[in-house]
């Protein structure tokens, strides 16, 4: 069976809305000072990037891209890391894939995005996801995203986690010829 693998990289910008350190207390015998810290984040969708690999068959080298055209809404203004990421939704034109080489672009939206969505209502060629739930810390975990494309719905794990002030958030998908 000949598949293509479209790996997306999804890089949500999360920036520190504030930090506190909370429930310091002070050691007398030790004089030491112990704190945890509790943060707030928020979204930022304008600095909010989705990037994409594709692979024509599993042994072939990957093309990637971007999209352009994205709309991000957060399941919470602010929050910890699981609260704002649970109900958090996006949508991805597919016609606003982007690898920097115009002929390449309108081979891939022609031939991959094209084919894939071809035969519906052109508002509705959108890549749609919302993460339905969050496992692990506030630093890394498993996000599991219900992804629509082609007018079907899957539920996606995608591995996540903290780089700086970024989430980043990996998930591979398999699209049948």
């Amino acid at each position: 069976m000949n598949m293509k693998q479209l790996s997306i990289l999804f890089t949500i910008s999360l920036f520190l809305f504030s930090c506190t350190k909370d429930g310091s207390t002070s050691d007398q015998s030790t004089d030491e000072t112990s704190s945890t810290e509790n943060c707030t984040y928020s979204v930022q969708p304008a600095f909010t990037t989705v990037n994409w690999t594709a692979y024509k068959t599993t042994t072939r080298v990957g093309v990637g891209g971007s999209f352009t055209d994205l709309s991000i809404t957060a399941g919470k203004d602010d929050g910890t890391l699981n609260e704002i990421m649970t109900g958090l939704s996006f949508a991805l034109d597919i016609a606003s894939t982007s690898t920097k080489d115009t002929s390449r672009d309108r081979k891939i939206r022609q031939f991959f995005f094209g084919t894939m969505a071809g035969w519906l209502p052109e508002e509705e060629r959108n890549i749609t996801g919302t993460i339905n739930s969050v496992q692990g810390s506030d630093s890394a975990g498993i996000a599991k995203i219900a992804l629509r494309m082609n007018d079907m719905e899957n539920e996606v794990d995608a591995k996540f986690h903290l780089e700086g002030k970024k989430l980043i958030l990996e998930a591979s998908i398999l699209v049948d010829d």
